[in-house]
């Protein structure tokens, strides 16, 4: 049976899951286009160098994607609701994502390197508790099966 768009655009769920979804895909776009560029012209890297330790935050979120769902999944597991464990493990990881800020600043390109290492791992956090939003929360009417 085909969704309504009309019914989806009435759920605020739907709308905060839009700006969830846009404010993260921002998030990740900033760090392919910016952090390349970032490396090259702030922190005086060559373009072979940027091939290599521009991989060093997306392999440091590989994981945390992982973790980001089993953590909420855990307070699922310990009575916590699945409005309350989503939505801490999303305001969470956008906040320690935060961290990136302090990136331009600091003296060594060492540190640059591991606070966007942490501010990517944060998102990839994020990022798991924004996709299962979807399944968990956009149940139609007639699909409220027990």
């Amino acid at each position: 049976m085909p969704v309504l768009l009309l019914y989806l655009l009435k759920q605020r769920t739907i709308w905060g899951m839009m700006i969830g979804f846009f404010c993260l895909n921002f998030a990740i776009y900033f760090f392919i286009t910016w952090f390349p560029t970032f490396l090259i012209n702030a922190r005086h890297f060559s373009f072979a160098d940027v091939r290599y330790y521009g991989l060093f935050p997306a392999l440091f979120a590989i994981p945390f994607g992982w973790i980001g769902g089993g953590v909420s999944d855990a307070l699922l597991r310990h009575g916590w609701s699945a409005t309350r464990a989503r939505k801490t493990c999303l305001v969470g990881g956008m906040l320690v994502s935060c961290v990136i800020a302090f990136a331009p600043i600091v003296e060594s390109s060492a540190m640059a390197l591991v606070l966007m290492g942490i501010s990517y791992a944060a998102l990839a956090f994020t990022a798991a508790n924004i996709w299962i939003l979807p399944v968990e929360r956009l149940a139609l009417p007639q699909d409220t099966r027990k």
